[in-house]
């Protein structure tokens, strides 16, 4: 009954928006492109040049597709007004997806999920385009994607695609190609980068046990994906120490995609205060960061960086220690040669903040052995083609040196 009465909310207001007039004036404003991970986004069939011919042509378009996937309710009507939303939803156009969410493609996307998934004559390939289309819309800008969650379809959005899942996993869908799997949780990660819905996701019950079943599936971008939904989910209050365990194990992965999710879900543990004395001591957590730091691809030794930032900024001293000393003091020297010698300023800037995190009562003596980190730091103060933040870092710690070593 409550979801009957949600969807009946919902389907009021899809009414009002698609009855109102509709005016391309009201959907221009500036916008944010959202972050969105290269894995949640199926370029191969994109038209990613799209270009209506007219803003009025456009519109019509758009509002005849929305209208027919309202009214569509047999299988061949529902698969013909899919077929059609695919041809007109699936570009990277912001601001085109920003014009078809707010005429009420996810709600007109929503009704046909729910008839399709209760009618065994429509093919899977037509519920893969639904939620394909879904993938692609939001693809829009945070504000857009805000409404729609303040709206309540998010939440039921959120629902639909995750009993989509849960049917791929258990067998009711076939799901020969991982299509549908792939499609919604494409879709839960671009309309979870609205923070109050990832909370929701996250705080959700069997959330972890739902991520642990899909990983074991030998499927890159499976993986990449889900891997995104892990680090995302460490954001959050409560407890996924378990899946600790799956995004170390991402740190190892064929692609980088992967590689670079799974580093950045480790930076998002190391940042919660509960977390970082034990990741610190975590060997695996070390190796794993260390691995990173040596990536050929920047993103992974970016957020390798930041999670040994985050580590190095934990109140006990001694794990201060076990960070600089790990594997005879390996982890600690490439972490001084990211800083110095690497092409990414930002991996560059959180190296020297690391370091500068990690100098204690004891760690200095160690540190000031080291002529790697004295060259460095004194060559990084005063370079004039380094960017100023890199600069100041620089010039702390070779302060906190001074420091601590007359302390």
């Amino acid at each position: 009954n409550e979801s009957c009465g949600a969807f009946g909310a919902m389907m009021r207001t899809l009414t009002f928006s698609f009855s109102r007039r509709y005016r391309v004036s009201d959907m221009m404003f500036k916008h944010i492109r959202m972050k969105v991970h290269p894995a949640a986004v199926d370029t191969a069939k994109d038209k990613s040049n799209k270009q209506p011919s007219s803003s009025a042509e456009s519109v019509e378009k758009m509002n005849s597709i929305i209208g027919d996937l309202l009214l569509a309710t047999q299988k061949d009507d529902i698969c013909n007004a899919v077929a059609a939303a695919v041809d007109e939803f699936c570009h990277d156009d912001v601001e085109m997806h920003d014009e078809e969410i707010r005429a009420g493609a996810p709600s007109a996307l929503y009704k046909v999920f729910l008839l399709s998934s209760s009618n065994f004559y429509v093919p899977e390939a037509t519920i893969s385009d639904i939620c394909k289309c879904l993938r692609h819309l939001f693809v829009c800008s945070d504000k857009v994607a805000y409404e729609v969650h303040r709206s309540g379809v998010g939440d039921e959005l959120i629902s639909i695609l995750t009993q989509g899942v849960e049917q791929c996993l258990d067998g009711t869908w076939k799901d020969k190609d991982h299509d549908i799997l792939e499609h919604s949780l494409a879709a839960i990660i671009n309309i979870c980068y609205v923070p109050s819905v990832k909370i929701e996701l996250g705080t959700n019950f069997g959330f972890d046990e739902l991520c642990t079943s899909i990983f074991d599936f030998e499927y890159h971008d499976l993986r990449a994906i889900v891997s995104t939904i892990m680090a995302d989910a460490t954001i959050l209050s409560g407890d996924h120490s378990n899946l600790l365990e799956l995004i170390i194990e991402c740190c190892d992965d064929k692609s980088f995609k992967v590689r670079e999710i799974a580093a950045h879900g480790i930076w998002q543990f190391s940042a919660r205060k509960c977390y970082k004395a034990g990741l610190a001591k975590n060997h695996f957590v070390r190796k794993a960061l260390l691995r990173l730091l040596e990536d050929i691809h920047s993103g992974c030794r970016v957020h390798a960086a930041a999670a040994l930032y985050e580590l190095g900024a934990g109140e006990e001293s001694l794990t201060k220690l076990e960070l600089v000393d790990h594997a005879n003091g390996i982890l600690f020297g490439r972490l001084v040669k990211v800083m110095e010698t690497d092409v990414s300023p930002n991996a560059k800037l959180y190296s020297a903040r690391a370091i500068k995190h990690m100098i204690s009562a004891d760690t200095v003596n160690l540190m000031t052995k080291r002529t790697d980190l004295l060259r460095v730091a004194s060559s990084k103060a005063n370079d004039s083609t380094e960017t100023l933040a890199v600069k100041k870092e620089a010039v702390k710690i070779l302060k906190r040196l001074v420091m601590y070593s007359n302390a």
